[in-house]
């Protein structure tokens, strides 16, 4: 399963995606690391992710050639999916078991009286009702969604640093770290990453063909943690 997240600012949003796709056994022999996970809605003002079997294809790829992702709002859209995945489940259940877990992620900013707040939705099994986090500038709040592999290791760092990634610089820094060190042990992430930056009514911009400089520092402060926990300078 994949990695994806939202890492929700006032005023943008981090939103970040390997992109391996997984064929075969378990143990993610056979690789394909330029696969689509995400998709841009609402006529490219936010984004949607999805994680888990082709299923999930097969829910959103008719919604996307229809034109049905692109108007409303962030809240109508993620309605639609979750409408549309409790359709597919009921037609699925009846002709094969077990039923596959699948995931949606949407994020943007949603208009709240005279301003705008960033807002991230999950939809998954077995409720796959849409779960909303809203942006809050309480710092004790979770101001992210993540699906796929939400409970892996790595992303201590990420949960760990996330109220603090307050500027686009440094939560593209922490996107990449995740996205690196997740896939550095797991043969199911994987891939050059994907990330975007969401701005209030702009256009999402996908900065994921000039992140070479924070793919090499990722790799480097993963390289130094592990040097100071099994090799530790003593003074």
């Amino acid at each position: 399963m994949t990695l994806i997240f939202a890492l929700l600012r006032e005023n943008h949003i981090i939103f970040g995606s390997d992109r391996r796709h997984v064929l075969g056994d378990a143990d993610g022999r056979y690789r394909n690391d330029d696969c689509w996970k995400t998709a841009p809605i609402l006529n490219g003002t936010a984004m949607l992710g999805f994680a888990g079997p082709d299923l999930v294809e097969q829910i959103i790829t008719p919604l996307l050639r229809a034109g049905t992702l692109e108007y409303g709002n962030l809240r109508t859209v993620a309605d639609s999916i979750s409408q549309c995945a409790r359709d597919k489940y009921a037609k699925y259940s009846t002709n094969w078991a077990p039923v596959p877990n699948i995931q949606f992620l949407l994020a943007g900013f949603m208009q709240e009286g005279d301003g705008s707040s960033a807002m991230a939705s999950v939809i998954e099994f077995p409720s796959l009702c849409s779960m909303e986090t809203p942006y809050s500038s309480d710092s004790r709040r979770n101001n992210y969604g993540i699906i796929g592999k939400r409970n892996h290791g790595a992303l201590y760092a990420f949960r760990k640093c996330a109220a603090g990634m307050t500027s686009i610089d440094a939560g593209l820094r922490l996107a990449c770290f995740t996205l690196m060190e997740v896939g550095k042990y797991d043969t199911s992430v994987g891939g050059r990453p994907q990330i975007c930056v969401i701005r209030p009514n702009q256009k999402v911009e996908d900065l994921s063909d000039n992140l070479q400089d924070e793919i090499r520092w990722a790799e480097g402060v993963g390289d130094q943690i592990r040097t100071l926990i099994v090799s530790p300078k003593k003074n």
